[in-house]
C-alpha cells in the first residue's frame, strides 16, 4: 500500500510537470521561444527527477530517466552529433516512460495500457510528419506559391507545435486516468 501511495504521489508530480510542459509549449507557439527554451530545460530536469523517483514502481522508469537526462544534456550543446544522440535518447525515453505507465495498470485496465503504447506511436509519427512537413511542404509551398521561405517555415512550425500540444493533452489525460486508477486501488486496500 505504501508503494502505491508513493507511486501515485510521484505520478501526480509528473502530471504537474506535464501541465507546466503544456503551458510552456503554448508559450513557444505564441512567440516566446527563448523563454520557453529555458523553462523547457527546467521542466525536462524535473521530469528526469520524477522518473528516478518512480524506479521502484517499474524498472523502465530508470531507463527513461537516464535517456531523458542524455537528451537534456544533448539539448544544452550546439554540437549536431550530440544533439542527434540526445534526440534519439529522447525517443527511447518516451518509449520507456509510456510503456512503464502502461505496465503499471495493464492488469487493471488493459485498454488504457494499450493507449499508452499507442501514444508512443503517435508521438513517433508526429516527429516524422514534422520532419516531412518542414522539409517537403516548405519546399513545395515556396515553389508553388509566391510565399517566401521565411513566411512558410513559421506557419509549418506552428502547425507541428499545435499537433504536439494535442499529444501533450492526450499524455496528461492518460496520466490522470492512470493516477485515478492507482488511487482507487489504494482506497480499496
Amino acid at each position: 500500500m505504501t508503494e502505491n501511495n508513493n507511486t501515485t504521489k510521484w505520478l501526480q508530480y509528473l502530471l504537474y510537470v506535464g501541465i507546466a510542459a503544456l503551458v510552456n509549449s503554448l508559450l513557444g507557439i505564441v512567440g516566446l521561444s527563448a523563454l520557453a527554451r529555458w523553462i523547457g530545460l527546467a521542466i525536462n530536469a524535473a521530469t528526469v527527477y520524477m522518473l528516478f523517483m518512480l524506479v521502484g514502481a517499474n524498472p523502465r522508469y530508470k531507463t527513461a530517466a537516464i535517456c531523458y537526462a542524455v537528451a537534456l544534456a544533448g539539448g544544452l550543446t550546439s554540437n549536431a552529433i550530440v544533439g542527434l544522440a540526445g534526440s534519439i535518447c529522447g525517443i527511447v525515453a518516451a518509449y520507456q516512460e509510456y510503456h512503464a505507465h502502461g505496465e503499471l495498470i495493464e492488469e487493471r485496465d488493459p485498454k488504457l495500457a494499450d493507449k499508452w503504447n499507442s501514444l508512443f506511436g503517435l508521438e513517433l509519427a508526429l516527429t516524422f510528419v514534422g520532419i516531412l512537413l518542414m522539409g517537403l511542404l516548405a519546399g513545395l509551398l515556396v515553389a508553388v506559391t509566391n510565399m517566401s521561405e521565411a513566411t512558410v517555415v513559421p506557419i509549418i512550425t506552428i502547425i507541428v507545435a499545435v499537433l504536439g500540444v494535442g499529444l501533450n493533452l492526450l499524455y496528461l489525460s492518460y496520466l490522470k486516468r492512470t493516477i485515478a486508477l492507482l488511487e482507487s486501488e489504494i482506497l480499496v486496500e
